[in-house]
């Protein structure tokens, strides 16, 4: 009884209403800088009473071995206990520079791209891309390569990429 009195005076007094304590988070240093590094700093504007630790990896993450509370991943979540909210959609694009081009085979369709030096990202295909189908086509389009770099950043990719 005396425990439930306790509890009826913390909650009385305010103590559960807003958050507080240290909260970690992990997302790629990408999704940091272009979406959550304001939205941290207004939520902390908000909520004094909490500390933010924020791990930017450009990896899958354990979220209960590495003591992570929010993950923001752009993935698909395979099968497990972990709970996920979609917050929006990310669109890949293939993106070369004019220098590259004007010195390699025109690209035409994505069968081309094997002929290509690759800057693949380990998170996204290390040996194949899927594309939609083409016009006039009821078959999606898998195109199988060898890249030339492997990298798990975007970060490092750009570099290697011009």
């Amino acid at each position: 009884m005396l425990t439930d009195l306790d509890e009826a005076d913390i909650i009385a007094a305010g103590e559960r209403t807003a958050p507080r304590g240290l909260l970690t988070i992990t997302t790629s240093v990408t999704s940091s800088e272009a979406i959550l590094r304001s939205i941290i700093d207004a939520f902390l504007d908000e909520y004094p009473a909490v500390n933010v630790r924020l791990y930017l990896l450009d990896r899958p993450v354990n979220l209960i071995d590495e003591g992570i509370d929010l993950a923001l991943r752009i993935a698909h979540l395979p099968d497990s206990s972990l709970v996920a909210i979609r917050v929006g959609e990310v669109r890949r694009v293939v993106v070369a520079v004019p220098r590259y081009l004007a010195q390699h085979p025109v690209i035409e369709e994505p069968a081309d791209l094997a002929k290509h030096q690759i800057v693949a990202m380990t998170q996204f295909g290390l040996d194949s891309w899927s594309f939609p189908q083409l016009e006039g086509s009821s078959v999606a389009c898998t195109v199988h390569f060898t890249p030339r770099v492997i990298v798990n950043s975007i970060r490092a990719a750009v570099p290697s990429a011009v």
